[in-house]
């Protein structure tokens, strides 16, 4: 599944440059409908805590042709975060921690709310190692999609042969 391996990829990449503590699918945020919504990673820095959401919208998807993805870049990641905003941030905001829209289109453009926090991120790694830190979390999560964008090609091309009639 290209969610997991990209928030997996994430994951790695922060426990390998950073003192960041990491919080799989928490449940201890609390939604305004009683719900048991959960994103997908609670990230502890020394100071402070972010959440993130992680999504791969498929700007070929007929709901953002409607909105114009054809011809204008990011519209599928925009419209994917703004849904994750509603959903998230203000349960994450009673806990005092920061929500991020952590968007990765399947074609690989990412939201800009993937960059802002992988910058913020940076400032808990050594100084001169900063612009590498950022470089390798974003190129460790576009491999992490771009192999699950050949497994979900694979995996349909096995099942299109495997319908076939003889």
């Amino acid at each position: 599944h290209r969610h997991d391996k990209v928030t997996s990829a994430l994951s790695d990449e922060l426990l390998k440059w950073g003192p960041f503590q990491l919080i799989p699918e928490p449940t201890f945020y609390e939604y305004a409908d009683g719900s048991k919504k959960r994103v997908d990673l609670t990230i502890a820095t020394p100071g402070t805590t972010y959440a993130i959401d992680v999504s791969i919208p498929d700007p070929t998807a007929e709901t953002y042709l409607k909105l114009g993805s054809a011809t204008l870049l990011g519209v599928a990641a925009n419209d994917k975060a703004k849904h994750k905003y509603a959903k998230h941030a203000e349960a994450v905001k009673k806990f005092g921690h920061r929500f991020f829209a952590f968007i990765i289109e399947s074609y690989g453009h990412t939201h800009p709310d993937v960059d802002r926090l992988l910058r913020e991120l940076s400032a808990y790694v050594s100084p001169l190692l900063r612009k590498q830190f950022v470089a390798a979390a974003l190129d460790a999560v576009h491999v992490a999609l771009q192999i699950g964008n050949a497994e979900m090609l694979a995996a349909a091309a096995k099942n299109q042969r495997s319908n076939v009639a003889v």
